[in-house]
């Protein structure tokens, strides 16, 4: 399984210098240009040498299709390693059909559709901005492309969404970067289910959750669709579609200014219980209705420092050396004709936000500078079999658990760790020093996560919650940034704005009033009386790499596969 925050791609690239010919349009300015198309890998490049992005807008999830089949012959040799050839008679059009009637183990990636009655569940119910204190609905346009080649019926009584297209929506008056109203939301859900002993197949689990929501702008032209197993993935990548068809792009642009948006989906049952993403002063919540459960997910889109840069192997800091060299060929998207050695590398990419070191240490090489500033808004879900032993906190109820967002090129997706000794919730970030246009980089950090659920992670009573931030530089010099700190309606909302970069470290706080006699104090679960922790997990992730195949691996005492190595 793997988690994703922000996206580290590093490219041996063989030829001139990352700039221009990597970025479609680069903007110079910190707010974003009307069209913004994110650094991409020119492949006809020639001479050697290596470059680098980190941009999770680059997120593989959004370039996905929806299909639905059998999971044995999508991953015949290795669990994580999708097989092209043998998934070519995997493919299913509903659970029923020919396929999967006989299937041991089943996968589904569904692209959610919109709701066309009131009782549909797993798709998308609303759109709506908040412009001042106006609230504007949006109108459903339909679906973008109309179909793909293996989009699915569900089936409610297994728990398995339908796996649709993209969404186009209109926003009247809201207008974007382009000067149009249209919006598209892409909602992936990541399921899976297997067959009893007995032949009965078993209800769907929804493993990952992802929200992307985009202005967009219809461009002409000629545009490879979007593949199962995230082919064709060139439309959101490299032409920077949010989404398209063979004839039109709804190219990523920028959203109005000072715009909150909000989207309403419905799941069947409550969805994963822990998410992080890029949105600002942001509010999620799910409530019980008829159908299941609704989730509202609202905020501010928040312009994230893409950074992108080059260099020779001979200019590249020891660290960077050392670390390419103990590599095996830079996994996730494989190296110039299969070659070990790192100096012909074509290009690398690792999907995970947490590389810091890997961050800091190319810093210096572009000048501290991002290259672009994207207008980004989406949300992913952190597995919580990936949570280690904070997953005993989470709760089983009609809820999420927590959301945690940044404008950082690079944060921690889950909970902050819970420093013991200073009773301190430390949390890390990276970004470069300076905007695209030169001005320091401002950063914004939001955590809303569940009163009881906070008590439970940091051994806290049921007396309330108090707290005050402050940003630690790497020099150790304490600053206290514009804070939003509060306890309301059974949620700890934590806001921090303002801080600057590169590395700072974010830290939180916590004090509690005495509690009551006799109050019980939170621990194990929500739903028990425990005394309060004396230890708490932390939580460490690593990566592993086998050939192409690339793992991530969170928990509290994480090792990699056999036959991964360790990067």
């Amino acid at each position: 399984m793997q988690k994703f925050a922000s996206v580290l791609v590093a490219f041996i690239i063989g030829g001139v210098v990352v700039g221009s010919p990597l970025l479609l349009q680069t903007a110079v300015a910190d707010s974003p240009a009307p069209e913004v198309v994110g650094p991409y890998l020119a492949q006809d490049l020639t001479a050697k040498g290596i470059g680098f992005i980190f941009d999770d807008a680059r997120d593989p999830r959004m370039a996905a299709a929806s299909f639905l089949g059998d999971y044995d012959r999508f991953y015949p040799n290795h669990p994580y390693i999708f097989d092209l050839e043998s998934s070519r008679t995997a493919y299913c059009d509903s659970i029923d059909d020919a396929t999967c009637s006989k299937a041991k183990k089943f996968e589904a990636i569904a692209i959610l559709p919109p709701c066309l009655n009131d009782q549909d569940n797993y798709c998308i119910e609303s759109v709506y901005a908040l412009v001042g204190d106006k609230k504007v609905v949006g109108s459903l346009v339909g679906n973008f492309p109309a179909t793909l080649e293996h989009t699915f019926k569900g089936n409610s009584r297994l728990n398995l969404a339908a796996g649709s297209t993209p969404s186009l929506w209109k926003i009247p008056g809201v207008t974007n970067g382009s000067g149009n109203e249209t919006y598209v939301v892409k909602t992936y859900l990541n399921q899976k289910s297997s067959r009893s002993a007995d032949g009965v197949v078993q209800p769907f689990s929804v493993h990952t959750m992802s929200l992307g929501f985009y202005a967009a702008n219809p461009i002409a032209g000629n545009f490879p669709l979007a593949q199962a197993n995230n082919g064709g993935g060139d439309g959101f990548v490299k032409y920077g579609c949010s989404t398209n068809s063979e004839s039109v792009c709804q190219r990523r642009t920028a959203f109005a200014p000072e715009v909150r948006y909000g989207i309403v989906l419905r799941f069947a049952k409550p969805p994963v219980s822990w998410f992080y993403g890029r949105l600002g002063k942001a509010y999620i919540d799910t409530k019980s209705e008829s159908y299941g459960i609704s989730l509202t997910v609202e905020g501010e889109p928040v312009q994230v420092p893409v950074l992108t840069g080059f260099s020779t192997w001979q200019n590249l800091p020891p660290y960077l050396q050392g670390r390419y060299q103990q590599d095996t060929g830079f996994g996730y998207d494989g190296n110039k004709n299969g070659e070990k050695d790192p100096t012909q590398w074509q290009f690398r990419a690792l999907h995970t936000s947490d590389d810091f070191d890997a961050m800091k240490a190319w810093l210096p090489l572009v000048g501290d500078k991002a290259t672009i500033m994207t207008p980004q808004f989406f949300l992913n879900s952190v597995p919580e079999d990936s949570m280690g032993n904070l997953a005993r906190c989470f709760t089983t109820g009609n809820q999420v658990n927590g959301l945690v967002t940044s404008n950082a090129t690079a944060y921690t997706p889950g909970p902050p760790n819970f420093n013991q000794q200073d009773q301190t919730l430390d949390y890390q970030i990276a970004a470069p020093h300076y905007t695209a246009g030169g001005n320091i980089m401002k950063g914004t950090y939001d955590l809303s996560i569940r009163a009881e659920v906070a008590r439970c992670i940091y051994g806290f009573s049921s007396a309330p919650i108090k707290a005050s931030i402050s940003i630690v530089n790497e020099n150790g010099v304490s600053s206290v940034a514009t804070e939003n700190v509060g306890e309301k309606d059974g949620w700890f909302r934590l806001g921090a704005y303002g801080f600057t970069f590169s590395q700072p470290k974010l830290r939180v706080k916590l004090t509690q009033e005495k509690a009551p006699e006799n109050a019980p104090a939170t621990n194990a679960t929500p739903s028990k009386t425990p005394t309060p922790s004396k230890k708490v997990v932390k939580v460490v992730t690593i990566k592993c790499v086998k050939g192409k195949a690339v793992k991530v691996v969170t928990s509290s005492s994480p090792s990699c596969p056999p036959g991964f190595k360790k990067v």
